[in-house]
């Protein structure tokens, strides 16, 4: 898969990266490698400087860091993530889902909140750089139409370059 990148977890805090890299980062990959927070123990900004350390991508996962974080702001944080992608040929990726049952829940629902995810669209403009978004939901790719068409009623005014690309 051309945009394809691994995103392991990475394991107990004191030993992820010396863990990451023997296991990973010492072996022949056969693409690019990243890694995503997650939803209970690694925090953003604590995959953030993992990721700094061992000068590999972060994927932001943003249901994950609404679930677990130590009050950061994402935004503050979104320069600095997407810089961890420089060295890569690929735009840099985000993980977005919306929770099922109540706003910390840790289950993906079957769709995406069209509001949240605008919202997230529009504050991430501060960072004025392009990058590719993975729907996290149940029903696929139902979903990912049913979020565009979401999207259209909501903010007429965005510009699409395909029927699931957008531009603002």
């Amino acid at each position: 898969m051309q945009n394809a990148i691994e995103t392991p977890y990475t394991g107990p805090r004191n030993t992820a990266a010396s863990t990451l890299h023997k296991c990973w980062i010492g072996k022949h990959l056969l693409g690019p490698i990243g890694i995503e927070n997650d939803d209970k123990i690694y925090t953003a900004h604590e995959t953030l400087t993992l990721c700094k350390q061992l000068d590999i991508p972060m994927v932001l996962d943003v249901h994950h860091h609404n679930c677990n974080n130590e009050g950061e702001n994402i935004y503050d944080m979104l320069g600095e993530i997407f810089g961890t992608w420089n060295k890569q040929q690929l735009p840099p990726k985000i993980h977005f889902s919306s929770p099922r049952d109540g706003e910390l829940d840790r289950k993906h629902a079957d769709y995406i909140d069209a509001s949240s995810f605008i919202d997230f669209i529009e504050n991430s403009r501060i960072v004025n750089t392009d990058f590719d978004v993975m729907l996290e939901c149940k029903e696929k790719d139902i979903a990912l139409f049913k979020l565009v068409d979401d999207i259209k009623k909501l903010r007429p005014e965005y510009t699409w370059i395909d029927k699931t690309t957008l531009e603002i």
